[in-house]
């Protein structure tokens, strides 16, 4: 590490050539390893690399920018040091640069600077930051697109108001149009856009919905790209929850099968993002609970149960929950494929359920009594059944406080930024 002290000293001290040289320099040794990013800002290079983003050429701010992005990544204590080194007024500043590329790139600084951090999503957004990150997605400029979203996805990242008002700023209508990009890179920062923005705000899944959204979703989960079917199967997660105009819009565009295909994904993320997808796509969903189930979902839903993880098992209760609930037809599957008994012993191992422990399987088929006569169309809830899927929810509103609607996997993006010094 004792190669970073002449960098460092170069932006102090160097011609333009040189603090050129250094920021590079820097940006290339976080590649290193965390040591590395936080020894630089031991030595002080941060405020030096603030510096040069108010430097008159373009040709210095953004080496600074790239370095400043590396150095940021990950480490919460570095992100702070950026933003207290008076770094966003300079960003703000940024954002309105003439050329696309600086545009993006103070974006993509931005994304950094909020990940994880609700103090600096709250500064970002106060510094005026959603409103030009929105002009940003309506730009006719080529490269002005991912990062916007992607910096407005991280802003809108479990912070209710910064998601009210990217919504209230008309964001969405661009970001839908993004769904059908030709750049790959700008459908996954769309869909995770999106999916964060619709969070906690039914409106903007009725919006996302309104500017047909759920169709080029629907597309993605065919592409042959594994982090644009896992992207767009996160977002699909959070716009479809109790939205039956969203759910039947999916479903109509093709989307539930590859979906059903996405739970055998070799990553981990990608099979988490898709069953909960399906799970509240079945949610009060009668035909696409039977259309979930004729993929043969249900199979390896159970599967799951028996030989997954904790948390895929967590997932997999909660998706038959949906699943089965007052369907009789899905829960003699289940009961068939031996799935019940593995369902009540999961929902007993997470410590989610008041019953009584079930001996076999038709002991607790009995908690699924007959429906009642209900139209086709729409289900109804009747709180006086004991229903599995009831307390299958609060795997996700109980344990982990919402999060474990889906995985992260829309944050797929950061891997392919490679002009912002990874």
């Amino acid at each position: 590490m004792e190669t970073l002290k002449p960098l460092i000293k170069g932006l102090k001290g160097g011609s333009s050539n040189i603090r050129i040289e250094s920021a590079v320099g820097i940006a290339n040794a976080c590649a290193e390893g965390r040591a590395y990013q936080e020894f630089i800002v031991s030595l002080g290079g941060v405020k030096h690399l603030v510096k040069m983003l108010s430097a008159e050429s373009l040709t210095e701010r953004l080496p600074a920018l790239s370095a400043l992005a590396s150095v940021a990544k990950g480490i919460p204590a570095n992100q702070e040091a950026i933003v207290n080194a008076g770094s966003l007024e300079l960003l703000m500043q940024r954002l309105e640069a003439d050329t696309a590329g600086e545009r993006s790139q103070a974006a993509f600084m931005l994304a950094r600077l909020a990940e994880g951090s609700a103090e600096h999503q709250v500064a970002i957004a106060s510094a005026g930051a959603i409103e030009r990150l929105e002009q940003m997605l309506r730009s006719e400029a080529a490269g002005d697109h991912g990062n916007a979203a992607f910096a407005l996805g991280r802003l809108a990242e479990g912070n209710v108001k910064n998601q009210m008002d990217i919504a209230d700023s008309g964001a969405i209508e661009p970001l839908c149009k993004m769904l059908s990009s030709a750049l790959e890179v700008e459908r996954i920062d769309a869909a995770f856009a999106l999916a964060r923005i619709a969070e906690s705000l039914e409106g903007s899944q009725e919006t996302v919905g309104a500017c047909q959204g759920m169709e080029p979703l629907a597309r993605a989960m065919h592409s042959e790209s594994p982090g644009e079917r896992s992207s767009a199967a996160f977002a699909v997660a959070r716009l479809v929850q109790r939205n039956r105009v969203n759910q039947d819009a999916f479903a109509a565009a093709g989307g539930i099968e590859p979906l059903m295909l996405e739970m055998s994904a070799e990553l981990k993320a990608a099979r988490r993002n898709a069953v909960f997808a399906l799970a509240y796509l079945a949610e009060g969903n009668r035909h696409n609970q039977h259309a979930i189930a004729d993929c043969g979902a249900l199979k390896t839903l159970v599967q799951f149960l028996r030989e997954g993880a904790t948390d895929e098992r967590g997932d997999a209760a909660l998706a038959l929950g949906h699943l089965l609930k007052r369907n009789e037809k899905n829960k003699e599957m289940v009961i068939n494929l031996g799935g019940m008994e593995a369902l009540m012993r999961e929902l007993r191992f997470q410590n989610l359920t008041p019953l009584s422990p079930v001996k076999g399987a038709q002991e607790l088929a009995m908690l699924f009594p007959p429906p009642p006569e209900e139209a086709e169309e729409e289900l109804e809830d009747d709180t006086a059944i004991a229903d599995i899927a009831d307390v299958a929810d609060s795997l996700v509103s109980g344990v982990t406080g919402g999060e474990r609607r889906s995985s992260n996997a829309g944050d797929a993006g950061e891997r392919r930024r490679s002009n912002v010094g990874q």
